[in-house]
């Protein structure tokens, strides 16, 4: 039975082209005939090389792995944003390693939670929600903090009432727990400074991923454009044996292995 997974079409080409140029060469019908048997008992095989081992995983291939934590129970990430509000956010965080990130503090610089951040356990995913206050022109902002082994692992988002002057704004940090810089992080440091642990991107008219790792870590996160944006946040091992086991099992199930996973953690 041959393979659902197939290989490049320019493959195809390099084979069967190198098999017609052997065929026109000889010369004799009967040797033409046993040549022909002896392709569709073996040649076929060269048509399929090894192309299982250099499968290029992507977040939609490991995304498969990941459960909806409690949080998540019976809803989505956009029902839980607040529509009544000029200024809604909603977003979640993914956790595909096999460490528990627990949360340690959310800062809230303006607006209100109505969905508060939580611990996301291994290969789940749980989700957070805020808006605008009431009656007054100003936005959401504010800023979570995770420990997972001895890392912690940031993350702050902006999103004004106005974009006159700013645009909706998001950044990601991974550092040891031991650096003074990392224990520091807030809010304001976050959306002004630049650290070398840390990514910001501000949000105009594209979306576009944000990507910052750590020796044992690495988060990627997205935002929306929109006064009602949604937020992506995953975070991921860089090293295959930390990943959930979920994932593992997805591996087996997609055929992608430490190869395959350390060139994704690398894109």
């Amino acid at each position: 039975k041959i393979n659902d997974t197939l290989p490049p079409m320019e493959e195809y080409c390099v084979n069967v082209t190198a098999i017609s140029l052997v065929l026109t060469r000889i010369q004799s019908r009967h040797t033409m005939m046993v040549a022909i048997r002896l392709f569709c008992c073996f040649g076929v095989l060269s048509l399929f090389p090894n192309h299982v081992d250099s499968i290029q995983i992507n977040l939609g291939i490991i995304k498969k792995s990941i459960k909806a934590g409690t949080t998540l129970a019976h809803t989505t990430v956009k029902n839980l944003k607040e529509e009544r509000y000029v200024v809604a956010v909603s977003g979640s965080v993914e956790n595909y390693s096999s460490f528990t990130l627990r949360m340690e503090v959310c800062e809230i610089r303006t607006g209100y939670v109505n969905v508060p951040m939580q611990n996301v356990a291994s290969g789940q995913k749980e989700a957070f929600a805020s808006h605008k206050s009431g009656n007054l022109a100003t936005g959401t902002w504010l800023r979570c903090t995770f420990k997972i082994k001895d890392d912690f692992v940031h993350f702050m988002y902006s999103a004004p009432y106005s974009f006159d002057l700013h645009g909706n704004t998001l950044a990601v940090a991974v550092c040891p727990q031991s650096s003074n810089d990392c224990q520091s992080m807030n809010a304001k440091k976050m959306y002004n400074d630049n650290k070398s642990f840390m990514i910001r991107h501000t949000y105009y008219n594209i979306i576009r991923e944000i990507s910052k790792c750590g020796k044992n870590f690495c988060i990627r996160g997205s935002m929306g454009t929109s006064h009602k944006p949604e937020i992506d946040l995953a975070l991921f091992p860089t090293s295959f044996d930390d990943l959930a086991e979920a994932a593992k099992k997805s591996a087996v199930k997609e055929r992608w292995d430490l190869k395959d996973y350390e060139n994704f953690i690398k894109q």
